[in-house]
């Protein structure tokens, strides 16, 4: 009968040792997975305004409407490259215009598209 108190008494305590740790972790989870929930990446918030405007997406300079393989914005003339295609562009050697991104041929010294000067 004694071994069956202290056996109540042990786990009592181990229970009043526990609980509260296990509380305060459990809460602890719940706040950072929630934090971590909200967390987008920015291709994934690009996507969804893309989505919500319609197939378009914003300019980053003038916030205005254009089309998603735009190179250049129609309303303030922004660069809308993205950075990997930069990227690729110069891993390929091919000449581009700075303006518009459009192929252009060696020796040129025109766009043909935009018609700026290279």
């Amino acid at each position: 009968m004694r071994s069956v108190y202290v056996l109540i008494q042990v786990l009592g305590l181990v229970f009043l040792f526990w609980f509260p740790i296990g509380t305060l972790l459990g809460l602890i989870l719940l706040i950072w997975g929630g934090v971590g929930y909200r967390k987008e990446s920015k291709l994934i918030k690009e996507e969804k305004a893309i989505k919500k405007a319609g197939g378009r997406r914003k300019c980053p300079l003038c916030a205005e409407l254009v089309l998603p393989d735009a190179k250049v914005c129609k309303h303030c003339g922004a660069d809308l490259i993205l950075e990997a295609d930069k990227e690729v562009n110069a891993a390929t050697n091919v000449p581009r215009c700075p303006k518009c991104g459009s192929e252009v041929a060696e020796d040129a010294e025109v766009c043909i598209k935009c018609h700026a000067t290279i």
